[in-house]
């Protein structure tokens, strides 16, 4: 069961008090207005009609105030009766299910009875039967026995069927009692159901004769406002003549007072002001040698003279700090700013200068940093082809130790000859480290070839073979370049176009053998 009730929103409750508030406060406006015509004619008339408007006012306010806190009182009914009805719905669908619980309880509870007599008729059977057997001879012994252990089934099955008959019972009870207590508490909230909608019925008739009065008090209300406004408005323009007509005649008497008192007042400040001056005409002359007249011309105009007169103390106070005066002050000075421009030139220009060297040098290094990058991977590929053509198979290559700082950076060696694994270079022979640094100057040769190139025995340390491969690739590039080879070794000899060779027939004379290989004649040569 639901009732719906008539109920004001909170945005209207709270634009009703804001048009009480500023009735109010209209009232008290006039009341202050009645306050400032007491003591003049009418003061009885409006002094009644203040004290009609006041309890008008007041019982305004009271019934507005009753009406918000029957508003609120309805709204906490309304709240009361919804959470009523929902918990009366909830029990009833409580109770419909504690019913079906009952119902399926009992016909359980009918079916283990009618099972339990079953059991008994049979047990009784089997009784008989076994005391029938008893009486026969051995025969039937195995049968007493089997007999004998169906029967303590039956009477086994007999006990669970008693229990679960027990336990429905016991269920049905507490069933009963909780379908009892679901009655008690609907009958309870049905109770306070009629008794909220009983409440919120007299609420509403508050509310109703509430309204009825503040539509009564606001009529009258208007009533006295209108003549309260009439009668303070005659007497505010009779107070404004009379205001007027004594604010006119205080002011001329202040008027004189004042002249008076300001006269007095030039008389002594041009009193003081002579004395002032003559003092002041002596000082000038006694201090700083100067008259009026001079004084004048050179005088600057100032705003405060406390102002003006704590600056002379402050300058008085620095100049007093600076201790004695030097002569020569001003000279030093120019003499020293000519030198300090003089040096700051210098200065901007040797900044310039440096500004500019930076730059250069920033240039520089890029350009640097290119041409090395790019050296070094030419370099890079040829030593990993001469290497591999020199050791007769393997791996080499040159490796930056800092990529981002090519130009600071150490460059590291990687060579594997064919059928090892090397990790140090320590690890070669002398022959292979020989050779591994002729696979390196090969290699900056190719990049950059030279004209003519003269080696010192490099190959003293290498083998036969490893010679003959020399040699062989020596004669490759020598179109290129010319190659002055100095060496012992019977391969390189054999790879060169011309021999020069040193003999001594006599003692302490030197003769020098020079052979053509391509005519195959000798020669000597003085």
């Amino acid at each position: 069961m639901t009732t719906a009730y008539r109920s004001l929103s909170p945005e209207a409750l709270r634009r009703e008090y804001a048009e009480v508030s500023a009735r109010f406060d209209a009232l008290r406006e006039l009341g202050l207005a009645l306050n400032m015509a007491r003591g003049k004619p009418g003061k009885a008339q409006l002094d009644a009609v203040s004290a009609e408007l006041t309890a008008a006012s007041s019982e305004q306010i009271t019934a507005a105030n009753d009406r918000v806190r029957a508003e609120a009182e309805q709204k906490r009914l309304e709240a009361a009766v919804e959470q009523a009805e929902t918990a009366l719905t909830a029990r009833e669908a409580e109770i419909e299910t504690l019913n079906a619980q009952l119902a399926d309880s009992r016909t359980k509870a009918a079916d283990a009875a009618a099972q339990e007599a079953e059991l008994e008729a049979q047990i009784a059977a089997k009784s008989e039967e076994l005391n029938r057997l008893a009486e026969g001879d051995d025969a039937f012994l195995a049968r007493q026995r089997e007999l004998s252990d169906q029967l303590s089934a039956k009477r086994l099955e007999q006990l669970t069927r008693q229990k679960d008959a027990e336990l429905a019972e016991a269920q049905i009870a507490a069933l009963e009692q909780r379908t009892k207590d679901a009655a008690a508490r609907r009958a309870s909230l049905e109770e306070s159901l009629s008794a909220l909608a009983a409440r919120s019925e007299s609420c509403r008739a508050e509310i109703e004769a509430i309204r009825k009065a503040k539509s009564e008090s606001t009529g009258k209300i208007a009533e006295k406002e209108a003549a309260i406004r009439k009668a303070t408005e005659e007497r505010l323009l009779h107070q404004k003549n009379e205001t007027e007509a004594l604010a006119k005649a205080r002011t001329a008497a202040d008027d004189r007072e004042e002249m008076g008192r300001e006269m007095a007042r030039l008389a002594e400040r041009k009193a003081a002001a002579e004395s002032e001056y003559d003092a002041t005409a002596a000082k000038l002359w006694d201090e700083y040698q100067l008259t009026v007249s001079q004084a004048e011309e050179v005088c600057v105009e100032f705003d405060s003279l406390p102002a003006l007169r704590a600056q002379v103390v402050e300058v008085r106070n620095k100049i007093r700090a600076l201790g004695n005066v030097n002569v020569s002050a001003i000279e030093e000075y120019a003499e020293v700013k000519a030198r300090y421009d003089a040096l700051r030139v210098q200065v901007e220009d040797v900044e310039g200068s440096k500004n500019e060297l930076g730059r250069m040098i920033a240039n520089l290094s890029a350009q640097m940093r290119e041409i090395f990058t790019d050296s070094f991977r030419a370099i890079n590929e040829n030593f990993g082809r001469i290497f591999a053509e020199l050791f007769g198979g393997g791996e080499a290559s040159l490796v930056l130790e800092d990529e981002t700082d090519v130009l600071g950076c150490g460059i590291g060696i990687r060579v594997a000859p064919p059928g090892k694994v090397i990790k140090n270079l320590e690890a070669l022979s002398g022959g292979e480290q020989a050779l591994v640094a002729i696979s390196i100057y090969f290699a900056i040769l190719a990049v950059n070839p030279a004209p003519f190139c003269i080696l010192d025995e490099i190959e003293a340390a290498l083998d036969d073979a490893n010679v003959s491969r020399f040699a062989q690739y020596l004669r490759r590039v020598s179109d290129k370049t010319q190659f002055i080879v100095i060496t012992h070794r019977r391969g390189t000899m054999e790879a060169a176009n011309v021999l020069y060779g040193v003999t001594m027939q006599e003692d302490g004379v030197s003769k020098l053998l020079k052979l053509d290989l391509e005519q195959v004649d000798a020669t000597l040569v003085s």
